[in-house]
């Protein structure tokens, strides 16, 4: 019960973060080389941690809303009340496709689990050469609808560049115990300009 919550509440943040924090978000350079693509850095985040159940935003979409819906409740978070994995999912999916509609060109969001610990991200990946800056999807993460059973919990923002041509964006909530967010920046070169937003 506590994961889902965690999970209802990650969704929920994510709209206001997206509204309320890019502005102030500063875009720094990494030193991070060796990537020719963002399937390529995509490819390095999904083989940093091998507990992460990592779904893509392009396959979000040509799954369809009641498939995706059906697997997040039944499968992601078995464990959990029905109901409540159906809005997770619903809310998952109003997300994930909006991002991929407004052409987001590479981007995963996982779920991951050590020792009873969740961690739930959403990274996305911009090639300044195929497509408009990030503020301009951005704007998706606040068609998440409000949700109640808000705890106090952390939630990570951070945004960068690699190699003058990569827009990164990394959204987090990880909970003491799992390291999966680490692992993730550690295979991008670490992460920068990150924001720390506490939510109570």
């Amino acid at each position: 019960m506590k994961s889902i919550r965690y999970i209802l509440v990650f969704l929920m943040i994510l709209g206001i973060l997206g509204i309320q924090s890019y502005g102030a978000w500063s875009w720094s350079d990494s030193s991070k080389s060796g990537f020719s693509s963002t399937s390529a850095i995509i490819s390095a985040v999904k083989k940093s941690d091998s507990s992460m159940n990592i779904y893509g935003v392009g396959w979000i979409k040509s799954l369809g809303k009641n498939k995706f819906v059906s697997m997040i409740a039944s499968e992601l978070i078995s464990y959990a009340v029905p109901e409540k994995g159906k809005v997770f999912a619903k809310n998952a999916f109003i997300l994930l496709d909006c991002l991929n509609k407004k052409g987001v060109y590479d981007g995963i969001f996982y779920y991951s689990m050590k020792n009873g610990y969740p961690s739930f991200g959403l990274v996305i990946v911009i090639d300044r050469n195929e497509i408009m800056k990030p503020g301009n999807y951005l704007s998706c993460l606040d068609r998440v609808p409000p949700m109640s059973m808000v705890p106090s919990y952390q939630i990570k923002a951070c945004s960068w560049t690699i190699q003058n041509r990569f827009d990164i964006v990394y959204l987090s909530l990880t909970e003491r115990g799992n390291n999966v967010e680490y692992n993730v920046c550690s295979s991008l070169g670490g992460c920068s300009g990150c924001q720390t937003v506490n939510i109570h």
